[in-house]
């Protein structure tokens, strides 16, 4: 006995939402990516709190973007700066009420530079009034600034604030972040000035001036590094309290580089932190309210 192979039969309502799901599919494996503007130059992004972000692409310094946020988000999502330089993101006078978060490199370049009212040199640096002239508002319990995922970010003059449980700076899983010409804490203070997590590599130049309360100003955790270069001045401008002025953790590390100068009325608290295999480097350097072990179970070191 021999048997006939009988095909089924899909009805027609099925056979027909089968071939447009095909469709659809071809023409989503198809898709053009999005195109991106290629640069011919450095570009630069516009910024001010009286801007307005809604459909801008803040590239007219006439028509800022109102947010440090969406002018990153242009700056990642819609251009290829093709290797002609890095952008630059540029921030009008004025408080803004947030800062930014940054996530890996943009498309043709390696960073991302975030500047207040610098002055024209070679040096791109700012007097302590023109840091004062752009300040950022850390929301409670987050960053003014964040980098991770490989991203590299520079930040200079302009001051930083927030309050009660806000960061200045925090960074993890990134090669770089760079703070230059930075006034910590202004009218509000912080929780915690720069915090570098997770492999993060942090460094402080130019000029830093401190001008309100610190819970710790330095903090450093899990193979991270924090390095103040050579003879960078730390300044309080006003009399200020920080329980922990450096703590460092599980193998991090933190290092004040020769010629580095630590001065004003800085009320120190308590000591600062080393454990579990955490390191500060101080060079010779006096740092506010001494260094200690914070587990002599799990030791850290000082040099």
């Amino acid at each position: 006995m021999s048997f006939k192979r009988v095909r089924p039969r899909w009805p027609l309502i099925t056979r027909v939402a089968l071939l447009l799901l095909a469709l659809l599919f071809l023409g989503c494996a198809q898709a053009a990516p999005v195109s991106r503007l290629r640069a011919a130059g450095v570009i630069s992004f516009y910024v001010s709190p009286t801007g307005s972000d809604d459909g801008n692409e803040c590239l007219a310094q006439a028509i800022p973007c109102r947010t440090i946020q969406n002018a990153v988000l242009r700056a990642m999502n819609d251009w290829d700066f093709a290797g002609r330089g890095d952008p630059i993101i540029r921030l009008a006078p004025g408080t803004y009420e947030t800062g930014a978060s940054v996530a890996g490199q943009p498309i043709g370049a390696h960073t991302i530079n975030i500047v207040g009212q610098e002055s024209d040199d070679a040096a791109q640096s700012c007097s302590l009034t023109q840091a004062q002239q752009v300040i950022v508002q850390a929301p409670a319990g987050r960053a003014a600034f964040d980098a991770q995922d490989l991203a590299i970010i520079v930040v200079r003059c302009l001051t930083v604030q927030g309050g009660e449980g806000s960061l200045g700076f925090t960074c993890r899983q990134t090669p770089a972040l760079d703070i230059a010409f930075v006034q910590f804490g202004a009218a509000l203070g912080l929780t915690t000035g720069v915090s570098a997590n997770d492999s993060c590599g942090l460094n402080l130049g130019g000029q830093i001036w401190i001008g309100n309360n610190l819970v710790q100003f330095l903090a450093a955790s899990n193979s991270s590094r924090i390095t103040v270069g050579g003879n960078v001045p730390i300044t309080a401008i006003n009399p200020v309290s920080i329980t922990h002025f450096s703590n460092a953790a599980q193998m991090a590390q933190i290092e004040f580089r020769e010629g580095v100068s630590i001065s004003g009325p800085i009320h120190a608290t308590a000591q600062s932190f080393v454990w579990r295999g955490g390191a500060i480097i101080t060079n010779g350097l006096s740092i506010p309210g001494g260094t200690a072990q914070r587990d002599p179970k799990a030791p850290g070191y000082v040099y």
